[in-house]
Order: structure tokens, then sequence, then C-alpha cells
């Protein structure tokens, strides 16, 4: 008890103590009353000190060496504070650390190399910091669950994930990764995947690997915003479990959308936007009755016409197909979106009339149509529409705008259509935006 007392009086003096927000208890001289402590963010079991848990109170400085005295910690949350500095070596003294959550500080330089001592160690959070480096001994880790290291300065990973077959969760969002390691592909239970906002291609071309395949439980794939190139391989539709894809903004990818996606029935959330995918959106797309979110804005080669399978996702919310070269009309069967907030279609090439059906959908709030060549009025059913937002502005529409829709400030080519001053504040300028594809 004498150990850990000093310890925990040297850390709260290296971080200053004096000035956090609560520090209540903190000059008493017993830590632990058996299974409990008047200590602010300390519990206690047995006598001995399992948990500090000092997460947003202002702590500053760095953590001391002496840390190492409190032997008996199984959980240490610091997060969201103004702690500098590296993580003291000594940590992987505390052999029965579950938890380790330091995210949301200032440490920096890399991960100390002893970590791979905590045999015990299930949950790594280290988010939010100017880390730059992680050990080979990480793959000491056996119990590691999650390794949380977003935002941060890594920018490479080293080969030992193979050891870590209790590793569900990785999230290395906002880095400088360049390259996966091979021994991530052995990871067999890995849940969550998470490179958004890397590096990877930047230096050197390279496709999304096929080795990805491996990872037969991935719920959650998320390779956003780097250079990948090449194409979405069709195994990707074999992922049973997966739930979000996120490929946005890679710029490079290319190819057409694989139909074996509609395979992926577990589906929520696809982005796909911004790249080079060329083609038809495949129909398949229609079988993923739990789809929640589809946009594919900004390929602006996706050709053809949109699939009317697509009216049969119950469940989508928000589509957004903005930026490309679609033909043709708006499916009719789109009344069955029935869960569908976000319509989305501007700068295409589609055409005819707005299908009286899309006022059927009570959710609708965003209905974008602009820069097309839809023609004919505006059905008389979208005054029953709860618009927040209507743009037919640079279409052919022409007739008069139903009152029930000023609610949404509608932007409308005036020479086209009628509206009251008072309901139509903007019109639509022949110029309104440069590079129109049209």
């Amino acid at each position: 008890d004498i150990i850990q007392s000093y310890a925990l009086s040297t850390f709260y003096f290296a971080t200053g103590g004096e000035n956090w927000d609560i520090n209540s208890g903190w000059t008493l001289e017993k830590v632990c009353d058996s299974d409990s402590s008047e200590w602010f963010g300390v519990t206690c079991s047995g006598g001995g000190v399992t948990g500090l848990n000092l997460t947003l109170n202002g702590l500053e400085g760095s953590i001391p060496s002496e840390i190492r005295g409190v032997s008996t910690l199984n959980s240490v949350i610091l997060t969201h504070n103004v702690l500098q500095s590296q993580i003291p070596s000594e940590i992987g003294l505390l052999s029965n650390l579950v938890t380790l959550s330091v995210g949301n500080n200032f440490f920096e330089g890399g991960i100390p190399s002893e970590i791979g001592n905590l045999g015990n160690l299930e949950t790594f959070e280290g988010y939010y910091n100017e880390f730059d480096f992680v050990p080979a001994e990480i793959g000491g880790l056996k119990r590691l669950r999650s390794f949380d290291m977003y935002y941060n300065m890594i920018t490479a990973l080293p080969d030992s994930f193979e050891d870590l077959q209790s590793l569900a969760f990785l999230d290395l969002t906002y880095n400088f990764v360049e390259a996966f390691p091979s021994s991530l592909f052995e990871v067999e239970g890995l849940e969550f995947l998470a490179f958004n906002y890397n590096s990877f291609g930047y230096n050197a071309p390279i496709t999304i690997p096929t080795e990805l395949l491996q990872l037969k439980e991935l719920v959650s794939l998320d390779l956003g915003f780097n250079f990948f190139t090449g194409t979405i391989h069709s195994g990707f539709g074999e992922l049973k479990e997966l739930e979000f894809f996120n490929l946005q903004s890679n710029v490079y990818l290319n190819g057409t959308l694989p139909p074996e996606l509609g395979r992926l029935e577990k589906m929520e959330i696809i982005m796909f936007a911004n790249n080079q995918f060329v083609g038809e959106i495949p129909s398949e797309f229609g079988r993923m009755e739990k789809l929640e979110h589809l946009d594919l804005s900004q390929n602006y080669f996706l050709a053809g016409s949109l699939p009317p399978e697509l009216g049969g996702l119950e469940k989508l919310e928000y589509f957004d197909v903005m930026y490309n070269s679609l033909t043709g009309p708006i499916p009719p069967e789109f009344s069955g979106l029935s869960s569908l907030e976000v319509l989305n279609v501007t700068d295409n090439f589609l055409d005819s009339q707005l299908p009286s059906e899309l006022g059927l959908l009570p959710l609708l709030k965003d209905l974008i149509v602009s820069f097309n060549y839809f023609e004919g009025t505006i059905p008389t059913e979208f005054s029953m529409l709860d618009l927040e937002n209507f743009d037919i502005q640079e279409t052919d529409i022409t007739g008069s705008m139903p009152n029930g829709l000023c609610s949404a400030d509608p932007l409308v080519n005036c020479e086209k259509v009628t509206c009251e001053a008072s309901c139509c504040s903007v019109c639509a300028s022949r110029f309104l935006r440069q590079g129109n594809h049209r």
C-alpha cells in the first residue's frame, strides 16, 4: 500500500494534480479501504488499486515511470487530457493491465516495445496523439481485441499481426500508412478494419489486395481517401458479414461495379463516391435488403439507367448518384423506397417526367434533380411531401410550383416555372455552375 500510494502521489504531481478539474481525496494518506477508495478516479479491490480513470480531468505533463508501482492495475483510462512526451517503458511492468486508454492527448514517438509484455491487454486506445511507431513486440498481445490508433503519424506497421488472433477491431484512420503488413491477412477474426485517410498508393501504385478476402468475419471495411488504383474484386461479394464498405475518394479506382456485391445480405452502407467507376449500376444491388446508404456520386462515367430493382430497398435512407452519366427516367418503382430521406441525381443525363410516385415517399426531405433533361410539370402529388430541399434548376420542367412545396424554398428556372416570390426565393442562372458536363 505504501508503494502504490507513493506511485500515485508521484503521478499526481507529474500531471499537475493540484490543477485537475477534480482531485478530491488525492491528498489522503490511504488509497484503498478494502474494495473502495476516496481518491477520485481510483477503484480498488482487495486492498489493491485496480483502476485509474481520469478521463477529461485536466491532466497536464507526462506519465512518470513510478506508475510501475501500481502493479495491481487492470484498467488505465486517461483520455481527453493534455498529457505529452512518451509513454514510459515501465508501463510494460503492469502485467495485469486489460485496458490502456490514452486517446486524445499529445503523446509522441513510438509505443514502447515493452508493451509486448502485457499478455492480458485486450484494449489499447491511442487515438488523437502523435505516435509514429508501432513496435514488432505488439505481437505479444495475444488477448488484444481492439487497437485504436485513429489520427496519429504512423507510416508503417510491423509484420507481427499473425500473432494477434484475438484482434477484432483495428482503426488507423488518419495516419500515413502506405502498405498492409502481410501478416494482417492472417488475423482471421478481424471484424472492423479502417485505414481511411492514409497514404496507400501515394508513392507507388497499389491495388486493393485480394488477400483481404481471407478476412471472412469482416463487418466494416474502410479504405476511403487513399490512392488505390485498379478495380473492385468480385470476391468481395463473398464477405457475408460485411455491413459497411467505404472506398470513396480514391480517385484512381476504376472498372465496373461487381454485381456480386448484391450477395451481401447484411450490407447497410456503401460509399463509393469520387472514383472512376464505369458501366451500369448493377441491378443486383437491389438484393441488399438491409442497405441504408448508397453513395455512387462523382464517378462521372457511371452510365445506363437507374435500375428499377433498387426500388425494393425499403430501408434505404440516402441515395446519391450526382455527377455521373446516367440516362433515362427515374423509375416509378422508386415509390417503394419508403425510408428514403435524400434522393440526389443532379448533373446526369436523366430525362422524362418526374414520376408522380415519388410523392408517396413519406420521409423524403431532399429531392435534388437539377442539371438533367427532365421535362413536363411538377406532379401535384409532390404537395404531400414535407421537403426541406427541392432543386429542379437547369432542367426543362415547366408549369407552376405547387404551394405545398414552398417550405422547401425551391431552386427553379424562373423563366420556365411559375413561382410566387414568397415561395421560390432563388432563381437559377444559366451560368450558375461552371463545368456543367452537358
